[in-house]
């Protein structure tokens, strides 16, 4: 599942906040079937259980998964549990209709999607199972499972995988498992398309099953050439290719039948056809691809358009925005390139309407731009005819989705506003939860073009860019004339329209907000709602947890000198529970488990505590072989040397650390790529904390804050030496940008220069190091790596994948190259672009802008923990008492 698929379903559930799928929401059609006496049946929320008594799963074999379309499901599992236990087979099914019809969803990974019944059959009960299957379900329809083979005809599906729960620890986490050939734990992959293991048994019925042709006989031929992918979810594909019968190039739009049905019970293959008819519709319109072919192919739907040329307007901007290296020249050129495409946008959508239809999914990623702005307008799926009733605008990417119910022509406009209003300060999605958010877009962006150069004066081409929003302003219809609001209940929360005063003021409004935001956080097993990344994550670590709101909440007290009132974190039951959180919490590392409430307690003045809780605990949390300070033992070891400087280690847990210390200084030296990966060799996964593996919190770069951490802790020069090594097998995979003149860690289609993940977190390394101590090619990079972190902004304002991050991490790397320190008055100009007015206070909406978060990784904690270590000519990220003693 993408990362914003993934966000878009956790926002859902409620209006602020991100939170989980609840069961007890799911009130919709159970599925229900009749178990003979000996058999048991367990209900959980997503699966149903069915097993006979005392008859225990195998541990792994060939999985037979059955699909359903919500019409035949009933009747589909009514059989297929009939043929189950007339075999003694043991299955599962999903437990309601709601679960059947979000896991055919386009927000499910392809590789978990269509499967509505799985059962687990012995090798010996294989053949009669899938004979009496096939016959049993002949006529009834499910969706193809693309991770599977089909068995026959009937929506019966067969993958070797494992029956019981095994699980294989990585360097990134814990991911499922099947026992090898050599009784080792393997990963058990879910691939798309079909793969199996090739030591996996072949029983005999599956023999010919395996070794020949999918049973797709009446497939026809195909008309075109399929020669690259460009993007593929459940619903379908997209790719490039030529016909078959001219050569010409072409983009080809595959829709699978019976999933991802919307609203009005429309499948993927009946949009392809509605945007087929709508484009052939506007054939006359220049900026609509031709049709060139489209029709069935096998259980298919495919659409073969002309391929136009261009990048989307999201990659024009991502690819030209003077965000480094800012002058008014780059502004004056880069807005007049801005106001040529948007008036040629404005003009599109006016012929658009003219010749009857309305797009109804305008968004930066449908509008192409070419080198010379030749606009071409894709995906007409959810494509109305001009005129059509007003209704909800359902759906629409995040940030295009207008608010209220309007007419498609308005609908469109609110896109078309968006789209322009992105191009002039690329942060839309905070209009999910702020409904005239490029309001406040505006003023940030009125700072950037006349402010952050020194010129004070915005260039004439902003100022035509904003009079052509204004005329979309009026052409959106709904509320526009005032800022609105989100009003849900008693909570009003609005666009942020001036400016911070001072440090102190931000972080007086941001601890009023917090205030705020508990009295309408509607669950107290947390103090503050967290990003949806953390949902299923233990309460414990300074990330997501108590323990980090704690620490940021408390350092924006200090530095407003405030009163206690907002001090909700430093009450005794508070304190007891980061304590009793921690004391029952397997995981101890720093971010995600117990060590961060160690250091949370130290923090606040509990040190006792903290040496008790860890002193009792140690020994439980030690078995972690994960290798990233965010999540494995060289976080928990680093906290441990940070209890240290507060008096909270007992000499015998010292002595202890040390010893462990030395053992992975040696782990490092003799093989480094167990830690993390060297090279240019990562891809773009993603957001989500498990799937990173560089920078502060995930990558080499940790090893070199723990080893400088232990340097100073210890006194041992070896630990210096592999603090240098650390930070030069990190430096392998950064990307040097020749035209920006910076250093950011290379994703293949992205570069990373946040202070988790990629420049910034030099800053936190750095600055503790002589610079005569450190490797001559760390010190050589060092400017380049601030060079990474001067943007002017970036798309989120916390701290560790943030601007917040981004500004902490380039005062270290400046104060480590004997630099000024920048103006923490350009911080607080952006900063007040991304805050929220919440009443009396502000709140932040992190890392994705859809929902309030509370934590210290994306929200407001985070935010104010940097803003006080700038202010105190500081770039760390962790508490710290007096300077450790060394030994």
């Amino acid at each position: 599942m993408s990362d914003s698929l993934r966000l878009e379903r956790f926002a859902t559930r409620n209006p602020y906040f991100f939170r989980a799928p609840d069961a007890a929401e799911d009130r919709g059609l159970r599925f229900h079937i009749a178990l003979p006496d000996g058999w048991n049946l367990r209900e959980q929320p997503e699966w149903t259980h069915a097993s006979e008594e005392n008859h225990p799963l195998e541990t792994q074999g060939w999985k037979v998964h059955v699909s359903a379309v919500p019409d035949h499901a009933e009747e589909i599992l009514a059989r297929s549990a009939e043929v189950a236990v007339r075999h003694r087979v043991a299955f599962k099914y999903l437990s309601t209709m709601a679960r059947l019809i979000a896991r055919n969803g386009k927000d499910t990974p392809r590789e978990h999607a269509g499967k509505f019944i799985t059962l687990y059959p012995s090798e010996e009960q294989l053949a009669e199972l899938l004979t009496e299957l096939d016959e049993s379900l002949s006529g009834l329809k499910g969706p193809y499972i693309l991770s599977d083979r089909r068995w026959k005809k009937a929506p019966v599906y067969l993958r070797y995988g494992a029956f019981q729960r095994l699980m294989l620890e990585t360097r990134t986490g814990e991911v499922p498992a099947l026992v090898g050939p050599d009784g080792r734990l393997v990963p058990d992959e879910r691939s798309v398309p079909f793969r199996f293991p090739d030591w996996a048994p072949r029983p005999e019925v599956l023999e010919s099953w395996l070794t020949g042709s999918p049973p797709n006989e009446d497939e026809p031929a195909l008309p075109f050439d399929i020669t690259a992918a460009i993007k593929f979810s459940t619903a379908g594909g997209t790719y490039e290719g030529t016909m078959a019968s001219s050569g010409g190039g072409i983009v080809i739009k595959e829709a699978r039948s019976d999933v991802c049905h919307d609203y009005d019970g429309s499948d993927a293959v009946d949009r392809l056809r509605r945007e087929s008819r709508a484009m052939q519709a506007l054939s006359d319109l220049p900026e609509v691809p031709g049709v060139v072919w489209t029709g069935p192919l096998w259980e298919n739907w495919y659409l073969a358009l002309e391929r136009r040329r261009g990048i989307t307007i999201r990659k024009w901007v991502i690819n030209n925005y003077p965000a480094y290296l800012p002058s008014s020249e780059k502004f004056a050129a880069y807005l007049d390139a801005v106001l040529d495409i948007a008036i040629r946008a404005k003009d599109m959508v006016d012929r658009l309407h003219a010749s009857g239809w309305c797009h109804h999914d305008l968004h930066f990623d449908n509008i192409l731009v070419s080198d010379d702005h030749e606009l071409t307008l894709i995906d007409f799926e959810f494509a109305k005819p001009a005129g059509s009733p007003a209704q909800p605008h359902v759906f629409a990417a995040s940030g295009f989705r207008a608010p209220y119910e309007c007419r498609p022509e308005e609908a469109d406009w609110f896109g078309l506003r968006q789209t322009v209003a992105f191009m002039l300060l690329p942060i839309v999605q905070q209009t999910e939860l702020i409904h005239e958010y490029s309001k406040q877009t505006r003023l940030l962006a009125d700072y950037l073009f006349s402010g952050a150069d020194h010129s004070g004066e915005a260039p004439s081409e902003f100022l035509s860019v904003l009079e052509l929003l204004g005329e979309l302003d009026r052409l959106v219809g709904g509320d526009v004339a005032e800022p609105n609001v989100n009003i849900y209940g008693s909570w009003s929360l609005g666009p942020f329209l001036e400016t911070f005063t001072s440090p102190a003021d931000l972080l007086q409004r941001l601890l009023a907000g917090a205030d705020e935001t508990r009295e309408h956080w509607p669950h107290q097993d947390r103090m503050l709602p967290v990003h949806a990344y953390a949902l299923d994550d233990p309460l414990t670590g300074l990330s997501y947890g108590d323990a980090g709101m704690a620490i940021g909440l408390d350092a924006a007290l200090k530095g407003t000198k405030g009163n206690a009132r907002h001090a909700f974190w430093r009450t005794p039951n508070s304190l007891t529970g980061l304590f009793r959180s921690a004391e029952t919490e397997m995981d101890g590392s720093l971010f995600k488990g117990g060590m961060g409430n160690a250091l949370a307690l130290a923090a606040l003045g509990a040190p006792e505590r903290a040496r008790d809780l860890v002193d009792s605990r140690w020994d439980a949390w030690t078995h972690s072989s994960l290798p990233r300070v965010f999540d494995g033992r060289p976080g928990m070891l680093l906290s441990g040397l940070r209890l240290h400087s507060f008096g909270a280690l007992s000499d015998g847990m010292l002595a202890r650390i040390s010893d462990e210390m030395e053992r992975i200084r040696q782990d490092y030296i003799q093989n480094a790529e167990r830690f993390a990966p060297m090279g240019m060799v990562r891809t773009n996964t993603g957001n989500t904390p498990d799937d990173m593996s560089s920078g502060l919190l995930f990558g080499h770069l940790g090893l070199a804050w723990l080893f400088s951490e232990a340097w100073r802790a210890l006194g041992e020069e070896s630990f210096l030496d592999a603090c240098n090594y650390a930070m030069t097998c990190e430096l392998s995979s950064y990307f040097y940008d020749p035209d920006l003149q910076n250093l950011q860690l290379s994703q293949t289609t992205r570069v990373l220069p946040y202070l988790a993940s990629g420049s910034a977190g030099f800053g936190v390394v750095l600055p503790d190091l002589p610079r005569d101590a450190v490797d001559t090619d760390v010190v050589a990079s060092a400017p380049a790596l601030l060079a990474a972190t001067e943007a002017l902004f970036s798309v989120f304002p916390g701290l560790l994948e943030g601007y917040s991050g981004l500004s902490l991490g380039n005062a270290g790397i400046r104060k480590f190259l004997g630099l000024p320190r920048r103006d923490p008055e350009h911080l607080m100009r952006v900063l007040a672009g991304y805050a929220v007015d919440s009443g009396d206070g502000i709140v932040f909406a992190g890392d994705s802008g859809l929902r309030v978060t509370g934590d210290f990784a994306s929200g407001a904690p985070g935010i104010a923990w940097a803003v006080t270590q700038l202010c105190a000519d500081s770039s760390d990220l962790l508490p710290r008492a007096l300077a450790p003693r060394s030994q």
